[in-house]
């Protein structure tokens, strides 16, 4: 199965081609219910109409370079999407397809905040599609001669609706550090005595200019990710968390994290961020191992690290300054095997 990571781009006409080759393409025509061949002109018309269309929505996924498929959402008058999907023949076989279906899904509930049901109609013969809608959480509602429909929820009215999520988790997800973020409360969580106090960048006060030079540097840099920890239920950023140093070489990053409010602390948030963050850095940049460096006083944060699966693998002697007096510095590492096993057990 390919992991490496999927995104998701709006379509735009440049993309007219490579849809008109995907969908012409032997072995994806054969599982549409029109599976004629279409012409140029014809399908430039169609493409360009639903362009312009409100009522749909059209997202390229590419990994990297590569564009693997697209996903299409028409949207109807009773709040229904109905989900189009099509991968580039050259992406077949790679597990591809439920991921985009997911996060198309996932996307289109996120923006189109009217829509409440994902609707699905595939050929009886497509056994390949029918897996990939089950896996991405679709249920089959109705069976007729020649189709099966699935069909997925989507939020209840009023309900809380994740924004921009990357990672999920049971009671938060990931996120990507937003402008927005660059905020007051960012800031007082950075010159909080308690909050950051075993970070360096807590030794001077730092101001919002400070805090939106940073973010631009990590916004440019592949070897940092920065996401934001939000609370689902209530979309609340409670800190970020970070994988930095990223050698795709020799296939390691470290990891950091910061709880910035204080009221959520000691509930289990920052080990299910590092979890969700560590899958990431294995399962989907296939980084070999993730180190971490601490004050050898932060109890709190070995507990963590350690239930996290992270092993003590040496301490430097005084090395750190803490309270008027030097502490030794305790070195953690975890390995892509170790987390893997211990995610199946």
């Amino acid at each position: 199965m390919d992991r490496k990571e999927i995104i998701l781009d709006e379509a735009t006409k440049k993309d007219s081609e490579d849809l008109l080759s995907w969908r012409n393409h032997p072995s994806v025509r054969r599982y549409f219910f029109n599976n004629k061949p279409v012409s140029r002109g014809e399908h430039k018309r169609w493409f360009y109409s639903k362009m312009g269309d409100r009522s749909t929505s059209i997202y390229i996924a590419r990994q990297g370079e590569d564009k693997v498929g697209v996903i299409r959402f028409e949207t109807d008058r009773n709040s229904a999407a109905y989900v189009s999907v099509n991968l580039n023949p050259n992406f077949f076989g790679r597990g591809l397809g439920w991921r985009l279906i997911r996060l198309g899904t996932e996307r289109v509930f996120n923006e189109r905040r009217g829509v409440r049901e994902a609707i699905a109609e595939i050929k009886i013969s497509n056994i390949t599609a029918q897996k990939a809608f089950s896996n991405a959480g679709y249920e089959l509602a109705e069976k007729t001669r020649d189709k099966l429909i699935y069909k997925k929820k989507g939020p209840a009215r009023g309900a809380k609706i994740m924004k921009n999520p990357y990672l999920r988790g049971k009671r938060i997800y990931l996120r990507p550090l937003l402008k927005s973020d660059i905020n007051k409360k960012y800031l007082s969580w950075i010159n909080n005595s308690q909050a950051a106090k075993f970070i360096d960048a807590n030794r001077f006060p730092l101001t919002q200019k400070d805090l939106m030079d940073f973010y631009k540097q990590v916004e440019k840099n592949r070897r940092d990710v920065m996401f934001a920890i939000v609370i689902k239920n209530k979309n609340t950023h409670i800190g970020n968390i970070k994988l930095g140093s990223i050698d795709y070489i020799h296939r390691y990053g470290d990891i950091g994290i910061l709880i910035g409010d204080k009221k959520f602390w000691g509930r289990g948030y920052g080990g299910e961020a590092i979890t969700l963050l560590l899958d990431y850095a294995f399962n989907r940049l296939n980084l070999n191992k993730v180190i971490l460096g601490l004050f050898a006083n932060h109890k709190a944060a070995i507990k963590c690290y350690t239930k996290a699966g992270f092993k003590v693998e040496g301490r430097t002697r005084k090395l750190l300054y803490f309270d008027g007096k030097y502490v030794d510095k305790i070195w953690m590492g975890i390995l892509k095997e170790e987390f893997n096993r211990s995610k199946n057990e």
